[in-house]
Order: structure tokens, then C-alpha cells, then sequence
């Protein structure tokens, strides 16, 4: 049956929208109104709204809408269409602080582009707010970029009705820009899901099908670069998740190798400040060993010489804390270790040092100085000792490791250490 008085498809109904953006968007469909204030229409003898209302469902529910700053989706009707159930609207009433954002992984594409340039970029600091989708209406909601950890919808994709080949609503907030590339974007996606009532290509005039003799060729070179950029993109993307794959594998090495200076206590800290004073040159010897076979007490944690220096010997004791430093374990290095190795040796240790690793669990950037009173390190400085922080000595031993100091210039500036030793401030 012929239909009399039919306009082109698509035809595009625009309401709300600016005079300026009216007219931009019009140049892209072969039928398009403005509906002025007050003005009403027949809906169903249009395919696709383009509007800034605050509202997306006013039209009828066979229609297309592209939204920009709606706060109001479909209504969900609840339970199977009971009637002592009221719908319930979707709204955008899901206050958020979150500028963290993602993109779902099936997303990608031209639209990914679209909503990193246009939505993502655009996301405002302070509140904002995202889409409440009630359980009955989940199976309908399609989200295109999600705020926080909660994975709130801020830009989604919406089918009008439960029902196959329903009309949908795309859904962006009001901050979003470059609205005449999401009509072009969402007109070409609705061709490919209905190409009757969105027949062509709405951009047919750029393409390259129907290209001029002049524009032809640079068509070819744009394509040209277009194809190299991507093998480009693809040979730097797999460059990155092999240097990701690679530090992923060093950190995990870092966890159980010299970075416990950072974050260890007990028998790991200790291990690790062995490791730490062996790359710098020392020899190490771990005591407990010694001490449980000759003198059947836990005294000292290592005992440590320098091949540059003969005769020089030093007693480490070492602590790790959640919190700062105590004062009071300074006297366990120099105290009964002390008189054991005297007792034992008929001499007294050329050093010794107190190490320390506080507040493990907090950024290394962020602790307090380890015991910042130096009259409470007096009985370190009067045997001729050293209070010295982890940090420091992961710092140097990074160096040396980098080749950016000689091992045996840290050394010396160990066996000289008073008090305590900042490697930083020498």
C-alpha cells in the first residue's frame, strides 16, 4: 500500500537543541525538524530524536534518541507487567565524586575514540552523577563508560522496550561534545541494525566510494598512512605489554630480593641486609649459628668485616617496625652483644650499627626520620656505632648497583659513620 506524503529517511526530529547545532546536524539526514516551544508532532512519523531535554522518554517508545544531559530514561515495568506495581523510571540520580573511568572491553572502535574524546575527557571534577538501573531493567542497559571502582554508568547505551529489535536510546552526559560526530556515529550504527529506515551512508559525500578524480588518489594515501600507523600502533602496543610482562616479573623478584629492606621485619629483613652489605663488598656472617653453638644466646644478627680495612670488624643488630623506631632497642647492640664479643675475643668490635627499617608498610617517601633525636643514639656514638635507616641503604646499594658510586666509596663512608648515616647527605 502506497504512503502518501512520506518524508526521506531517516528522518530526524531535533528538540531543545540550539539554532547553531540545528543547523549543523541537519546537513547530515535529508529530513529534519526543529520542534519549537509549545509545537507538537506526530512522533511515529519520525526515526530518531536528537535531543538536550532533561527527559529521554517523552516520545513514543518506537523511536531512536540520541540524548545529551538526559536525566530520565524508560520506564521498567516491574514484575512480569503486574498491575499493583507502578513502573519505574531509570534515573540519573547516582551522585559520585569518581574521575576514575573506564570503557567495557567490547567496546572499541571508532565509539571508543568517540567516548575517550568526547565524554571521558570531558568528565568534570566534583559531583556528578550516573545511571540507576533497577534489576528488571539490567538486561536492557548496555554501559559505554563507567566511573569508579563501583562501575557506575555515566554514558550507556538503552533499549526502549524488552523487546527484539527495539528502538534504543544512547544516552550521553550533558558535558559530552562533538555532537555532529555522534549523529554521524549513531546514524551509521542504526543503518547497520535497521538499513531500511536508515539507508546509506549519512557521510556519503567523504567517502571514498563516490570520491572525485582529485580526492580519489589522496583517499589512497590517506588509507596508505592509515594502515602503516596502525602496524606502528600494534608493534609499539606489543612493545608495551612486553615491557609490562618484563617489570611485572622484575617487581615480583624485587618483592623477595633487596626491596625487603623496605617492607621486611624478622628473619626476611635480615636476609636482606646480609644480601644489601654483600653486593657493597662486606663479608657478612649471619650469627645465629655461631652464638647457639658458643655462647647459647641470641646476641648480634651479623657480624660484618671489610676486606679493605684488616682488623676491622662490626655488630649488626637489626630491627623492622610497623611504626617509628624505639628508643630503647639501641641498647640491645650495645649492651650483652658487646660484652659477649669482648668475652669471647678479648676485643672490642671496631663498630657497630643499629639497623632499621620503620613504619614498613607506608611509602618510603613518606616516614618520619628513624629515632630523630640524636642525644637518644648516645650510646650508639659512644661505642663508636651508627644508627642506619634501610631506606639509605637500599638507596646506595641501588647506586652501586647502577654504577653511579664504587662499592668500596660506600664502605668507607660506613666503617666511618657516627651517630647515625645519612647516605643521602654524604
Amino acid at each position: 500500500m502506497p504512503i502518501y506524503n512520506q518524508q526521506p529517511r531517516p528522518r530526524v526530529l531535533f528538540e531543545a537543541v540550539p539554532e547553531e547545532i540545528f543547523e549543523e546536524l541537519a546537513a547530515l539526514v535529508p529530513t529534519a525538524h526543529s520542534v519549537k516551544e509549545g509545537e507538537e508532532v506526530h512522533d511515529t512519523e519520525y526515526d530518531l530524536v536528537v535531543t538536550r531535554s532533561t527527559s529521554a522518554y517523552t516520545r513514543d517508545a518506537s523511536v531512536h534518541v540520541l540524548s545529551f544531559g538526559a536525566d530520565v530514561l524508560d520506564p521498567v515495568l516491574l514484575e512480569d507487567f503486574r498491575p499493583v506495581l507502578p513502573p519505574q523510571y531509570v534515573f540519573r540520580n547516582q551522585r559520585t565524586l569518581a574521575m576514575e573511568a573506564s570503557i567495557p572491553s567490547d567496546v572499541d572502535g571508532e565509539l571508543r575514540k568517540l567516548l575517550e574524546r568526547t565524554v571521558v575527557a570531558t568528565i568534570p571534577v566534583g559531583e556528578k552523577y550516573a545511571w540507576t538501573i533497577p534489576d528488571d531493567g539490567a538486561s536492557r542497559a548496555f554501559p559505554l563508560v563507567e566511573l569508579g571502582a563501583e562501575k557506575s554508568p555515566y554514558a550507556l547505551m538503552w533499549e526502549r522496550e524488552e523487546a527484539e529489535g527495539s528502538a534504543l536510546v544512547l544516552a550521553l552526559p550533558a558535558e559530552a561534545t562533538e555532537y555532529r560526530a555522534w549523529l554521524a556515529w549513531f546514524l551509521q550504527h542504526l543503518h547497520e541494525v535497521d538499513p531500511k529506515t536508515f539507508p546509506g551512508d549519512v557521510d556519503w559525500a567523504s567517502s571514498r566510494a563516490w570520491a572525485t578524480a582529485r580526492t580519489a588518489p589522496i583517499h589512497g594515501e590517506l588509507g596508505r598512512v592509515q594502515e602503516r600507523k596502525a602496524e606502528l600502533l600494534a608493534q609499539i602496543e606489543q612493545q608495551e605489554r612486553d615491557a609490562q610482562d618484563a617489570l611485572d616479573r622484575a617487581l615480583k623478584e624485587d618483592a623477595v630480593g633487596l626491596q625487603r629492606l623496605l617492607t621486611a621485619d624478622g628473619d626476611e629483613l635480615e636476609e636482606a641486609v646480609h644480601d644489601a652489605l654483600a653486593v657493597l663488598g662486606f663479608s657478612v656472617q649471619q650469627m645465629d649459628d655461631h652464638h647457639d653453638a658458643t655462647t647459647k644466646a641470641k646476641l648480634e644478627d651479623l657480624r660484618v668485616k671489610d676486606p679493605d680495612e684488616e682488623g676491622w670488624i662490626c655488630l649488626v643488630e637489626i630491627k623492622g617496625y610497623s611504626k617509628g623506631a624505639k628508643t630503647n632497642d639501641v641498647n640491645q647492640i650495645v649492651g650483652r652483644p658487646m660484652r659477649a664479643y669482648i668475652a669471647e675475643t678479648r676485643s672490642e668490635p671496631s663498630t657497630v650499627w643499629h639497623v632499621v627499617n620503620t613504619e614498613r608498610g607506608t611509602d618510603p617517601t613518606a616516614r618520619r626520620k628513624a629515632i630523630p633525636n640524636d642525644v637518644d643514639l648516645e650510646l650508639l656514638t659512644d661505642a663508636n656505632g651508627a644508627l642506619i635507616d634501610t631506606r639509605q641503604l637500599f638507596l646506595a646499594v641501588r647506586d652501586v648497583q647502577l654504577g653511579r658510586q664504587e662499592a668500596s666509596a660506600i664502605r668507607k663512608d660506613l666503617r666511618i659513620a657516627r651517630t647515625r648515616w645519612d647516605y643521602r647527605v654524604v
